[in-house]
């Protein structure tokens, strides 16, 4: 942060995890991005929409941090907003640990899908009630799963 040099690479960088990173199947994918200047458009051919369509592909939700210029022209607001993340304006570099965590936290704190399959390794001894559950899950009510 503070080097003063203009655009970076984000869209590659972004691209380069969305097509490259391995996830768990049917895991949250949370993309935090953060930086001080915003993303050459294009750079090694790769575009802010090749980016964008690369993590909605992937099902990667991205939270940006921008500690200074990264939604410079915009492009930090497009990508969230495509992917149903969120941007945080003006980051204070001093709390970037506590602003990465409240950016995870943010995204279950909205999650409406939840799946709960019972099937423990060898030698462990789960049992659940409903053995499994895949679905939409409301946050007006509670729900219960019982673990034996």
């Amino acid at each position: 942060s503070g080097g003063g040099d203009g655009p970076e690479a984000n869209l590659c960088a972004l691209h380069e995890v969305a097509t490259k990173a391995l996830w768990r199947p049917e895991s949250t994918r949370i993309l935090v991005w953060f930086g001080d200047a915003h993303g050459h458009d294009p750079r090694d051919d790769i575009t802010e929409t090749a980016a964008t369509s690369a993590l909605l592909d992937n099902s990667i939700v991205v939270q940006a941090l921008d500690l200074n210029s990264l939604d410079y022209s915009g492009q930090a607001t497009r990508i969230t907003e495509a992917t149903g993340g969120t941007l945080y304006a003006d980051v204070n570099v001093d709390n970037i640990v506590e602003e990465i965590n409240t950016a995870i936290v943010d995204v279950f704190q909205t999650y409406t899908k939840v799946k709960l399959v019972s099937n423990p390794p060898l030698g462990i001894g789960v049992v659940t009630t409903p053995d499994k559950y895949s679905g939409e899950y409301s946050r007006e009510s509670e729900e219960n799963f019982s673990f034996e």
